[in-house]
C-alpha cells in the first residue's frame, strides 16, 4: 500500500512520535509510507528520508487555504492508496482534503478524549464525517473511545481502537545521567517526560517540590509553558533542584529513565500517554493523576492520585522514597505491562485495518486498482495471520 500519514505540527510529542514509529514499521513492513506534518513547530524527525512538513512555520489565516492546496496538489499528484490523519486538527483540516484529493481510504486517528476538544472542533469533526471524510476513526484507548458514545451509532460503527506502541529495540546512551546534570548523590531523581503546557500539568511537580527537599526533579520536554515553569521555580525557591532539558533524543530519555527513581505524570488529560508507558518498560514506577485512560492503560501496578492534589501526590512520592520495595514491586508490574503495547503489534492492528478499507473502498478508475486490491487482500491474509 501507498500510505501518507498527516500530522498537525513537527514537534516531539506523544501523536508525532506514533506516527514516526508506526511510518517505519509500515515501511519495513514493505509499504510506500511517508509523514507530513502541516508545519513546523519545533525541529524533530527531519533527518528521517520519509519525512516533510508542508509550510515551514504555523500559517496566519490566509496561509491554510494555501497549505491546504498544497496538501491537496500532493495527494492528487501521489495518489495514495491511504491517507492517516493523527490530531483531531489534522483529521478535520487534511482527511477532507484527500476527500477532494480521490484517496481511497481516509483513517483520523483520535488522540485524546472529544470533551477536550473546542466546540468548534467537535462541530467540524461531526460534520467531517457525516460528509464521508473519514472511512474510518482509531481511538488510542477504550477511553478516548467511550468519550464518542453521544455520537451516532454510524460513527462508532467506524471508531476502532488501536493502543499506541513503544519503540523498545532504540539504542541506550551509556552516560552517567547524574554527573551530566549535577544532580547530587543523595537526592532521589524525579522525573516527568511531555510537552510544557497546561495539559501536563507540570508546575503542580514544582509546588510538590517545595515538600520534598532531597530531590531533584527533571523536565524532559519544551513548550509554550517553558518560560513560565522556569519563573514559577524561581519563585518558589526550588532553580536549584530543577533541572529543564529541553527536548532530547530518545536514547538519552531512555538513559534518564533507566536512573530514575520515579516517573510522575500529574497530567489534567490524557489519552493514553507514551512517555508512561517507556518508563514501565524500563523499570520506572509511575505516580500519575487517576484519570480513566491512564489507568486503563498504566493498571493497577501503578499510583493515582486526585488531579491536582499537590498535597495527596506528596504524600504519595515521600512513601515511596522511603520504601524501596514498594517501589520494586511497581517497577515490576509496569514492565510486565508495558509488554502489551509493543510497536509491531500497533503496526500490524493499524495494516490490517487500512487493508480491509482498501478493500471495500471505492475502486479507483486506474490501471493499477487491480493489484492495489489484490496486494490489500494479501495484506489482510497475513496481518490477520499475524495477530
Amino acid at each position: 500500500m501507498k500510505i501518507v500519514q498527516i500530522v498537525s505540527q513537527m514537534e516531539a510529542g506523544g501523536a508525532q512520535k506514533v506516527a514516526s514509529l508506526l511510518t517505519e514499521g509500515l515501511r519495513q513492513r514493505g509499504h510506500d509510507a511517508q509523514l507530513w506534518f502541516l508545519y513546523k513547530k519545533r525541529p524533530a524527525f527531519e533527518l528521517n528520508t520519509y519525512t516533510s512538513c508542508l509550510h515551514p512555520r504555523r500559517p496566519a489565516t490566509a496561509g491554510w487555504c494555501l497549505a491546504a492546496v498544497r496538501a491537496w496538489r500532493k495527494l492528487r499528484d501521489l495518489q495514495p492508496d491511504v491517507v492517516l490523519t493523527h490530531t483531531h486538527s489534522a483529521n478535520v483540516f487534511a482527511a477532507p482534503i484527500a476527500a477532494m484529493a480521490g484517496v481511497p481510504v481516509r483513517v483520523a486517528v483520535h488522540h485524546n478524549p472529544v470533551e477536550t476538544y473546542t466546540r468548534l472542533t467537535r462541530t467540524m469533526d461531526r460534520y467531517a464525517f457525516r460528509m464521508g471524510s473519514y472511512s474510518e476513526m482509531i481511538a488510542v484507548s477504550d477511553g478516548v473511545r467511550q468519550s464518542f458514545s453521544d455520537h451516532s451509532s454510524r460513527y462508532n460503527k467506524r471508531l476502532h481502537r488501536i493502543y499506541n506502541g513503544i519503540d523498545t529495540a532504540g539504542k541506550i546512551d551509556t552516560g552517567d545521567i547524574r554527573a551530566r546534570y549535577q544532580i547530587p548523590d543523595r537526592h532521589a531523581l524525579l522525573l516527568n517526560v511531555g510537552r510544557l503546557a497546561e495539559q501536563k500539568n507540570q508546575g503542580l511537580l514544582l509546588e510538590m517540590l517545595t515538600q520534598i527537599p532531597e530531590a531533584t526533579l527533571m523536565l524532559i520536554g519544551d513548550g509554550e509553558l517553558g518560560v513560565a515553569l522556569r519563573r514559577t521555580a524561581s519563585w518558589l525557591g526550588v532553580s536549584d533542584r530543577v533541572r529543564f532539558t529541553g527536548e532530547l533524543a530518545s536514547d538519552k530519555v531512555a538513559a534518564i529513565l533507566r536512573q530514575a527513581d520515579l516517573f510522575l505524570l500529574p497530567s489534567r488529560y490524557e489519552a493514553f500517554c507514551l512517555a508512561a508507558v517507556e518508563a514501565m518498560h524500563h523499570g520506572v514506577a509511575v505516580v500519575a493523576s487517576d484519570l480513566p485512560c491512564l489507568r486503563e492503560v498504566l493498571g493497577d501496578g501503578q499510583l493515582f492520585f486526585t488531579v491536582d492534589n499537590v498535597n495527596k501526590l506528596a504524600e504519595i512520592v515521600k512513601r515511596l522514597l522511603s520504601t524501596p520495595l514498594e517501589r520494586a514491586a511497581m517497577a515490576r508490574a509496569g514492565k510486565v505491562r508495558a509488554e502489551n503495547f509493543s510497536v509491531d503489534r500497533m503496526v500490524g492492528e493499524y495494516e490490517a485495518l487500512m487493508a480491509e478499507a482498501l478493500l471495500y473502498a471505492q475502486p479507483r478508475k486506474s490501471a493499477t486498482n487491480n493489484f492495489r486490491r489484490s496486494d490489500a487482500l494479501g495484506s489482510v491474509a497475513r496481518v490477520h495471520d499475524q495477530l
